[in-house]
């Protein structure tokens, strides 16, 4: 059976990462929200602006390898907007 880490030794990154998702986890629960089902939801939220934003720059002519994080979180932010009107 192998082991995570391969070295055996969890870097901060690694406890960092772990006690976020606990917290989540705990927190959903306190609040009564099922944590696999609001995950779920989260990522399908994500997926589908992601999808939004690689349309955009589709329709603009460009590839998502090749525009700055700048231009994408612009983007990003414009679609967050339209899903809230």
């Amino acid at each position: 059976m192998s082991t995570y880490p391969p070295s055996g030794r969890l870097t901060t990154k690694d406890r960092a990462e772990a006690l976020s998702l606990h917290t989540a986890a705990n927190l959903s629960r306190f609040l009564k929200v099922n944590p696999e089902e609001a995950l779920e939801r989260a990522t399908k939220k994500f997926i589908g602006r992601f999808k939004r934003v690689e349309a955009e720059l589709a329709a603009q002519g460009k590839e998502i390898g090749h525009v700055s994080l700048e231009e994408m979180d612009k983007i990003w932010e414009d679609t967050k907007r339209a899903d809230r009107e």
